[in-house]
């Protein structure tokens, strides 16, 4: 039987694939002819912070509940219809009426105006809720939007190449390499940054203010920085949204917050300052004001200023969060560690004397028990180690510890396809096979056991990734590349070596 040349141009691209995507992860500055991909490295071998961050969806979903709540109180005002009392619940909107006309063209307005809804009716009374394809739908949007501003507030710049996965159903980790104490994520991450202008009330009575009686349109907000209190329209004028930009300034040797409006954001901005020369608008930041400056004449330029008692390193911290955007829901911190550089350069040199430890026994071990075909398998198991760190610079792991003694796990595992296939070659030559029928014999019948080991390991690789967390997965992840890539090594290169050498070589195959 010939060797086929094109399994020898397949299995020569495969690896030399791989050498490119190899190589970057050994050298200093990038090379323009080379992938950019690189495996990274995780907090337990570089050092940095962890933070595990946990979300309610529930209490996100009552907040769109009060949102629909108003669009439909606003259609209907703007339509004409009446109804008798609108309401909140906890998971539904419900709209009493006078009459069935009222019942009816409230219906219309609804199926014209939503979508997402279910409408539900009991005599004189509609409930509406979301459909259950709607709430799937939120709760996946609401996910990547949140892992995507967590990433805008963490690596703004795109130098830092955070680790930021959804675990579970509301859960987020964020792993930031570089960053010692996790103090400064959680100042980060720990604020939703929802930014809104509303106009200050000036028609409140002193009675008014100390009883806390307000109208309907109004409340009584907190300043961020003291107790005191304004008395402020319930209606929004404007959002972060409507922000293009903000970067940090000095007004009077003071630290301030400068920004810029859109296109659409500076002609509301322009309309609304034109509209309330003289009235005071409050700037709020997740609730509490910032400041509230008086309006002196319109502002068209589509830019304004947020001042407070502001230090460098807070106006730097707003101005990032702003530019990032709020997040769409709180986020709480539920777990935290650091990992010094130090402790994480100690796990790389112990990683790397146990690979090295591992790598030594397994080559003693195959030359001296195989020989020359002993040697061919190690230079599989080095092809099949490099094919490894390719394949997860390629998908863009990190390297942890876990995944370390994953690929330790490798080494041994990798030969142990060789082990088999020789072992049924010597079987064969002591049977008075020849050597070429003996090689392809050993490979063939194998394989089966190969392939049904592997396929176990790979399964449970699989079932510690999709329930596992954290260094768990990581060891998952490099265990399964690990089986894939020694299984090609196995079956491809070690093959066409052997076949090389018992077809080139000696007459009689030194085992």
């Amino acid at each position: 039987m010939k060797i086929d040349k094109w399994r020898i141009i397949v299995i020569s691209l495969a690896y030399l694939l791989s050498l490119l995507f190899f190589i970057p992860n050994f050298t200093t500055h990038h090379i323009d002819w080379l992938p950019s991909s690189k495996l990274n490295l995780g907090l337990d071998l570089k050092g940095g912070s962890q933070v595990t961050l946990k979300y309610d969806f529930e209490e996100y979903l009552k907040e769109q509940y009060k949102i629909l709540l108003s669009q439909i109180r606003k259609d209907l005002r703007s339509s004409k219809v009446g109804y008798q009392k609108i309401y909140l619940n906890p998971t539904s909107i419900g709209i009493n009426f006078q009459t069935e006309e009222q019942l009816q063209a409230t219906t219309k307005v609804l199926m014209k105006s939503f979508n997402g809804i279910i409408i539900d009716r009991k005599d004189l009374t509609l409930t509406v809720i979301y459909t259950p394809e709607f709430i799937k739908d939120t709760k996946n949007k609401l996910k990547e939007q949140t892992v995507e501003i967590i990433n805008k507030r963490i690596n703004e710049h795109g130098t830092i190449e955070p680790i930021i996965q959804p675990v579970g159903e509301n859960k987020i980790d964020v792993q930031v390499p570089g960053i010692e104490s996790p103090e400064q994520l959680k100042s980060i991450l720990g604020k939703t940054a929802k930014l809104e202008f509303r106009l200050v009330n000036e028609g409140i009575t002193h009675e008014q203010f100390s009883n806390n009686a307000m109208p309907f349109d109004s409340y009584l907000a907190p300043f961020e920085s003291s107790s005191n209190k304004l008395p402020l329209k319930k209606e929004v004028l404007m959002t972060g949204s409507d922000l293009a930009d903000a970067r940090v300034n000095l007004d009077q040797n003071n630290p301030v917050v400068t920004f810029q409006l859109t296109n659409i954001g500076a002609k509301k901005f322009a309309q609304v300052t034109k509209e309330h020369v003289g009235t005071r608008f409050a700037i709020m930041l997740d609730g509490k004001i910032i400041s509230a400056p008086n309006i002196q004449e319109p502002i068209i330029g589509g830019s304004g200023m947020i001042s407070g008692h502001f230090t460098m390193e807070s106006a730097s911290e707003l101005a990032l969060l702003l530019r990032a955007g709020a997040l769409p829901v709180e986020l709480k911190v539920i777990e935290e560690r650091s990992i010094g550089p130090s402790l994480g350069a100690d796990s790389i040199a112990a990683g790397k004397l146990a690979g090295t430890v591992a790598f030594s026994l397994v080559t003693l071990f195959m030359i001296g028990r195989y020989k020359m075909l002993g040697f061919m398998a190690i230079i599989a198991l080095l092809a099949n180690l490099m094919s490894m760190i390719a394949i997860l610079s390629i998908i863009g792991a990190s390297l942890t510890m876990p995944g370390i003694a994953g690929i330790v796990l490798t080494i041994g595992m990798a030969v142990d396809a060789n082990v088999l296939i020789y072992e049924r070659i010597i079987e064969e030559l002591r049977a008075g096979t020849s050597r070429l029928k003996a090689i392809h014999v050993g490979f063939e019948n194998a394989f089966r056991a190969i392939l049904d080991s592997n396929i176990t390991t790979l399964l449970v690789a699989i079932m510690l990734y999709l329930f596992g967390s954290g260094p768990v997965k990581g060891f998952a992840i490099t265990l399964a590349v690990g089986i894939i890539s020694s299984m090609f090594a196995s079956i491809s290169l070690t093959k066409l070596l052997v076949d090389l050498y018992g077809r080139l070589l000696p007459r009689k195959l030194m085992i």
